[in-house]
């Protein structure tokens, strides 16, 4: 594979997701909350055009996820992810009529300052010695993860719910990112579809999906996004260097560590600030 095609992928992916955001936002504040896993709330959601719309550009991204982290270690993969951020900042400008203060503009900077200095510092791999306790313990947190998130979902007078279900939606991406990084595809048929690894990445996701609109339904865009990319960049990129292979290049761990808390520091900034009107969008 080309050198330069996993870089380009994972910029690509943060284009998607950015989009995918917005659109996903005005859909899901058009449906009623969502208190349960049951199949018809998903339904509705897909009925609304611009949540579907913003799910198709999700699997795009994610197609494109997939070839950069297969090559890049997680935490510059989810860097680009966490990027998505800032798209989804900038498209507000032109959509909702937002505007980007500067301190703001400040926090974008520092965010693609970070993934510049995490580009350096990263040491191109494919994932190698995995733990395979690891990786069973990876597939079987599917079960605690919706135990505890239907229990969050049923308690939806809690004030605090939105910002637990974002925070779980956060972690269920990551999961998938974890997935994905040591999964291989080479060889899709029936037989491998039905595997635990397969299963629990189609199970993350589907959580994923759930626990976003549910918190996107019951707090503010801002503080969601703030949790889930913060959850979804910082514990998949501990865990992807102890236990996956990532790899930075000798001599540049500061460059790596101080990249990262710029991306997640920035990103936090601009979840915080950036004042996306999509609830009023029609």
């Amino acid at each position: 594979m080309n050198a330069t095609i996993p870089y380009i992928a994972a910029a690509s992916t943060s284009l998607c997701y950015g989009t995918a955001t917005i659109l996903e936002q005005i859909g899901a504040r058009r449906e009623k909350q969502i208190v349960s896993f049951r199949l018809s709330n998903l339904v509705g959601l897909f009925k609304q055009a611009p949540y579907f719309g913003g799910i198709l550009l999700d699997l795009v991204g994610w197609g494109l996820f997939l070839i950069a982290v297969r090559q890049l270690p997680l935490f510059l993969c989810l860097s680009f992810v966490s990027f998505s951020l800032v798209v989804s900042a900038i498209l507000a400008v032109y959509m909702f009529k937002t505007k980007i203060p500067q301190h703001e503009a400040v926090a974008i900077v520092a965010v693609m300052v970070g993934i510049v200095m995490l580009g350096i510092s990263a040491k191109p791999t494919q994932a190698s010695h995995v733990n395979h306790v690891f990786i069973l313990c990876i597939e079987l947190f599917t079960i605690p993860l919706a135990i505890a998130g239907v229990s969050i979902l049923k308690n939806a007078a809690n004030g605090y719910s939105g910002i637990v279900l974002a925070a779980f939606s956060g972690i269920t991406f990551g999961m998938t990112g974890i997935i994905s990084r040591f999964v291989r595809f080479d060889s899709i048929s029936s037989k491998y579809l039905l595997q635990l690894p397969v299963i629990a990445l189609i199970a993350y996701g589907l959580m994923g999906m759930m626990f976003l609109a549910a918190a996107l339904q019951r707090d503010n865009v801002n503080r969601v996004n703030s949790l889930l990319f913060s959850a979804e960049l910082v514990i998949p990129s501990v865990l992807g260097i102890l236990f996956l292979g990532d790899r930075v290049k000798d001599d540049l761990w500061p460059v790596m560590i101080v990249g990262l808390l710029l991306v997640v520091a920035g990103s936090i900034v601009v979840s915080l600030n950036t004042k996306l009107e999509a609830e009023n969008a029609k």
